[in-house]
């Protein structure tokens, strides 16, 4: 080939865009390694917590008695995000159909010091089917596990997640 200076063009440009640009990809992909890390350790940290939590209450709903598995949450009281610290605290887990699970975590239903469901001051203001679904809970208690709930854990629910 022969070099005509009319029709050449100045590549360079290109080649340190594409350096950039594969750097670029490698620190994406670096991050991509670090959040798939941490997902994986918080996701073993989950299930171990959950193992745990179920094997407390004898791998039934601690309410109701329900003991399908793949129906039973391992429920924070204080939540997993609140909480760095008590995460996977068994003594932080309530093992609870999922349902009921549900509107302790929205804060309809809480604890009392022993044991019992607390309903949510606004209980008269909720539609009549949600009235109907937590109406059956207001006299039951925890049933028996092998460590009890913290009692302050319990308390922080009481104050900042149930709906006063």
């Amino acid at each position: 080939m022969h070099s005509n200076k009319k029709f050449s063009v100045d590549v360079s440009q290109y080649y340190s865009a594409e350096i950039i640009s594969r750097n670029k990809l490698i620190l994406e992909e670096d991050y991509f390694i670090e959040n798939a890390k941490a997902e994986i350790n918080i996701r073993i940290g989950q299930s171990k917590f959950r193992k745990n939590v179920l094997s407390n209450f004898y791998n039934k709903c601690a309410l109701t008695g329900i003991s399908e598995k793949d129906l039973l949450v391992a429920s924070h009281i204080i939540p997993w995000s609140t909480n760095k610290k008590v995460r996977g605290d068994v003594t932080n887990g309530i093992a609870l159909y999922c349902e009921i699970d549900k509107l302790f975590d929205q804060g309809y239903i809480s604890f009392s010091k022993n044991f019992g469901v607390i309903v949510t001051s606004k209980f008269g203001s909720l539609s009549e089917e949600l009235r109907n679904k937590i109406e059956p809970l207001r006299n039951l208690s925890l049933k028996q596990s092998q460590i009890k709930p913290n009692q302050e854990y319990l308390e922080y629910h009481r104050t900042n997640i149930l709906k006063k």
